[in-house]
């Protein structure tokens, strides 16, 4: 992922590779010993199940390398 502010990333819209919205972002977790970005935690927009694994309440979790940034939304490539 490249440089981008935190504060910019409130309430994003994160996007699959093919076009579809997959949700919002809510959360990011990091390693708190290298402060190295791990997972994003999102909204799902859909009840639809993904390709990248839910936790129990119900956000979809986003490996960080696999995602992208544009000037409007992050984009996700699916395991």
């Amino acid at each position: 992922m490249d440089s981008v502010p935190l504060f910019a990333l409130n309430d994003c819209d994160v996007m699959t590779t093919n076009g579809s919205k997959l949700g919002t972002l809510e959360n990011i977790t990091l390693n708190p010993n290298t402060g190295e970005l791990k997972f994003l935690c999102v909204n799902p927009s859909s009840e639809e199940s993904t390709e990248f694994p839910q936790m129990e309440n119900g956000q979809v979790v986003v490996p960080v390398d696999s995602v992208e940034t544009t000037r409007e939304y992050l984009i996700v490539t699916a395991p």
